[in-house]
């Protein structure tokens, strides 16, 4: 069995970073991108189980993302979680939530939590 496969999609190298290396010693297998555009692509070519991705990216923000890829029909229940500094600000998970993600994290995020969720989300 294969281990499950992760994109992660941030702008800020220590988030991206640490939440990689996190999944990474616990057996996933995590690529990475740093832009809404470079993420889609990622997403597209990997074929993950699941993404994690931030909201304020270069290029357009995660929702777009999220929307992006849900409209494609190879993808239309691929599961996303958010991990944003925004999250937990008024209407913010909403918006989320309504993009299609399933989970939303304010940043700093407990990996613990993370991996926690992560792990209830993969088929």
């Amino acid at each position: 069995m294969s281990p499950p496969r992760l994109v992660i999609i941030d702008d800020d190298p220590s988030a991206r970073d640490s939440i990689a290396a996190h999944f990474r010693r616990r057996g996933f297998d995590v690529q990475t991108a740093d832009d809404g555009p470079s993420g889609v692509e990622c997403i597209i070519s990997i074929q993950p189980d699941l993404v994690i991705t931030d909201g304020n990216l270069p290029g357009f923000h995660g929702r777009e993302i999220v929307q992006r890829i849900h409209a494609r029909p190879e993808f239309g229940t691929l599961p996303f979680i958010a991990v944003s500094n925004v999250a937990d600000a008024p209407g913010v998970r909403q918006k989320w939530l309504q993009a299609g993600v399933r989970h939303a994290f304010a940043k700093p995020v407990d990996l613990s939590e993370l991996e926690r969720v992560v792990r209830a989300l993969l088929p």
